[in-house]
């Protein structure tokens, strides 16, 4: 892949909420299509830590955890728009006011009829 991976926590402030990540595991040695990377979106954060939710591998317009978000380390994220913002957006304003579980249906929603 031509895109440079470049590893940066000196500035927090980019890994805010509904930012969209790539998860590029230390062993995958910066290669976005080493089948152990992920996509997703941050919903929080705490330190040089990122709470993320990630898509499915099969289908990446569903989520693979509806209940909670991982924890991930700044250091193996990377910014990586791969949705419409707007729909990302729709999903963190979703777990902002619903709690944390989200439905597949409301995600496959947001998807078929677009985040407007």
């Amino acid at each position: 892949m031509d895109k440079e991976i470049v590893r940066d926590t000196s500035s927090t402030e980019k890994y805010r909420p509904g930012r969209q990540v790539a998860y590029i595991p230390f062993h995958a040695e910066e290669d976005l299509e080493h089948p152990d990377v992920e996509f997703g979106f941050i919903t929080s954060t705490l330190g040089h830590v990122a709470f993320c939710r990630y898509w499915s591998k099969e289908d990446p317009t569903v989520l693979r955890t509806t209940a909670n978000s991982e924890a991930t380390s700044m250091l193996c994220l990377v910014l990586y728009g791969e949705h419409d913002q707007a729909i990302i957006d729709k999903l963190i304003a979703e777990i902002e006011k619903k709690g944390p579980i989200v439905s597949q249906d409301f995600v496959k929603a947001l998807f078929e009829k677009g985040a407007s």
